[in-house]
């Protein structure tokens, strides 16, 4: 008999795990979200979780916040939730997925050619933490200025640049969304 990699995770008991987190997870984006009603967006997150039920990683593998303090909010609250251990293998996955809308309007959304020559200068940046796949969502006000950012990997060694990855492009100056803020995702 061999053990897998991956084992299968109690169903009942990550919905259980969840629904006790769902308070805490809407406290994540009620304060940021009345300060800024633009703030909407998806999260999805993987947890991986050892055989004896503690957490090895927390990976925001998607996204579209743009706001990483309510992303690092979120990803806490996954990785010291209490998960049962994988049946049947070394590792196993929890994935959920949540939305969270604007409070007031939402950012126009901007295709990242939009963006000109700064969205090769964007990728330079990037390419400066590190390698690895991650996306950056950005918010921009309607003078091009950053006023927020959050990041997605779905590698576990790319974690440790995230931060480096949001921080880079603040200092940019964008082409103007128009007369709202804009929202834009830029892969790496």
């Amino acid at each position: 008999m061999t053990e897998s990699d991956i084992g299968g995770m109690d169903e009942y008991a990550v919905a259980t795990t969840v629904k006790k987190m769902r308070e805490s997870l809407s406290g994540c984006i009620d304060r940021p979200g009345q300060q800024k009603s633009y703030l909407e967006g998806d999260i999805s997150v993987v947890v991986h979780v050892g055989t004896d039920g503690r957490v090895l990683d927390v990976l925001p593998a998607k996204s579209t916040l743009g706001d990483r303090g309510v992303e690092r909010c979120i990803l806490r609250i996954f990785a010291n939730a209490v998960w049962p251990a994988p049946v049947g293998g070394k590792v196993g996955e929890v994935r959920q997925e949540f939305g969270f809308p604007a409070r007031g309007r939402p950012a126009l959304t901007l295709d990242p050619k939009q963006l000109g020559s700064q969205e090769n200068a964007a990728r330079a940046l990037l390419e400066q933490c590190g390698k690895g796949d991650l996306t950056v969502t950005l918010y921009l006000d309607p003078d091009g200025r950053p006023l927020g950012a959050g990041v997605a990997t779905k590698e576990p060694p790319v974690l440790s640049q995230l931060d480096c990855a949001t921080e880079a492009l603040m200092p940019l100056r964008f082409p103007s969304p128009g007369s709202w803020n804009g929202k834009v995702s830029i892969k790496r």
